[in-house]
């Protein structure tokens, strides 16, 4: 009893607590609305839990790209809006920045406020806003009780690119916003949120590449074996060098758009920055890294061999471009910043699929797993490297007031 009594209670009395206790202390409100996560005032304090951790961002990291970010908003302060029109005309006309939504950001912010807080904060918003009506997909669902095995759902749905990654500011706010247009599409069937997602290349290039596997998974889900075979012939690719595919294979096999994207990620500043991260204790973190992939492997694998289980066409298609994806993101591993990031658009949709095909009380002993093989990656990269690098300890105690005195007067 006292297991269901935690999770849930839906009262008016529970709500009014909520937002009491976000006025004097937004973490402890956000930890308590754990309780009943899919009502509405528990979305609306995660929302403003988000909110306050944009306001709260600080760039303890000068080598973090958040830097540079902060540096191109201070240096709009002064621009007007003939000259940010310029930078949107030299985009369309192709010779200008290739991502209008940070320069756009830029110049509307420095019109409320130059305050890096503010900045940080309306991006939070955004991308808050689209991370939560992805969430709905499963919170919405007739079939999604607050419980324990509703909580591992959410967390293994949000954790791989929760708010931290507004650090980030283009590739993972445009990322969900094309996982919400994705899921409208294939899930209920809404083919007007295809134009919207032709909007996410305008945020970060490279969504060209989403918007052609979206595409593409209309063709391909016509041969679902086809797509099984692909999928696990694209594996090994994932263990090959990029001196290997650069100098033996090849770029020129690629078509010429992606082929461009490929070789700028292959660039000398690229690979220096990702080698940079192979110091230290690397070898820990990549053992670790080796045990969470196998896991949503054999997540996939499960899927696979259960599939006669998956009886709406919806899901069947969330399956195939699930597979695209995978596969796209195995055969592109070796390119730095490209295969790694499109893999984590697999580990957002797979509970999301898992959760459909077999609901909440079937093979509850796998998905309890995750905490075991995802313990380093939680509690060290997203907890210790990730948090600690852009917030104060004071974001677990201080109030609401004290957050918006401390960070927007001082």
């Amino acid at each position: 009893m006292m297991y269901k009594s935690f999770f849930v209670n839906n009262s008016d009395r529970d709500r009014k607590i909520k937002y009491l206790l976000f006025f004097f202390w937004p973490f402890g409100a956000f930890i308590y609305s754990l309780r009943n996560i899919q009502s509405k005032s528990s979305r609306v304090i995660f929302f403003l839990i988000c909110i306050a951790f944009g306001l709260c961002i600080e760039c303890k990291n000068e080598e973090l790209d958040m830097s540079r970010i902060a540096d191109n908003f201070l240096s709009y302060k002064n621009m007007s809006f003939v000259e940010l029109k310029g930078i949107i005309m030299d985009s369309i006309n192709g010779v200008g920045f290739r991502d209008l939504y940070e320069h756009i950001l830029y110049w509307c912010v420095n019109q409320i406020s130059s305050n890096e807080h503010v900045f940080w904060m309306i991006a939070s918003m955004i991308y808050a806003f689209f991370y939560l009506k992805s969430l709905s997909f499963i919170l919405d669902d007739k079939r999604f009780k607050s419980c324990f095995m509703g909580f591992m759902i959410v967390l293994m749905f949000t954790m791989p690119q929760p708010i931290f990654s507004v650090t980030g500011l283009r590739f993972w706010t445009a990322g969900w916003l094309a996982i919400f247009c994705s899921l409208q599409i294939f899930i209920h069937n809404n083919y007007k949120y295809f134009l919207i997602l032709l909007l996410t290349p305008f945020i970060h290039v490279t969504y060209w590449i989403y918007v052609f596997l979206v595409t593409l998974t209309f063709v391909a889900r016509l041969s679902e074996k086809l797509l099984v075979i692909i999928f696990f012939l694209s594996y090994p690719f994932s263990y090959l060098s990029m001196s290997f595919v650069s100098d033996v294979i090849g770029m020129d096999i690629l078509p010429t758009s992606l082929e461009r994207v490929a070789l700028s990620y292959m660039g000398e500043d690229h690979i220096e920055e990702f080698n940079r991260q192979g110091t230290g204790w690397f070898w820990l973190s990549e053992m670790f890294d080796i045990i969470l992939n196998t896991y949503y492997l054999v997540m996939t694998c499960w899927i696979i061999k259960h599939k006669y289980m998956i009886l709406e066409r919806q899901d069947r298609y969330l399956l195939a471009f699930i597979l695209v994806v995978y596969s796209f993101a195995n055969f592109t591993l070796v390119v730095p910043h490209l295969g790694i990031r499109y893999l984590g658009f697999v580990e957002i949709l797979l509970p999301l699929l898992w959760f459909r095909v077999f609901g909440l009380y079937k093979y509850k002993s796998f998905i309890y797993m995750y905490l075991i093989v995802a313990s380093f990656y939680l509690l060290w990269k997203r907890l210790v490297m990730h948090y600690s690098n852009v917030l104060d300890f004071d974001f677990l105690y201080d109030s609401s007031i004290v957050m918006l005195i401390d960070k927007l007067l001082y």
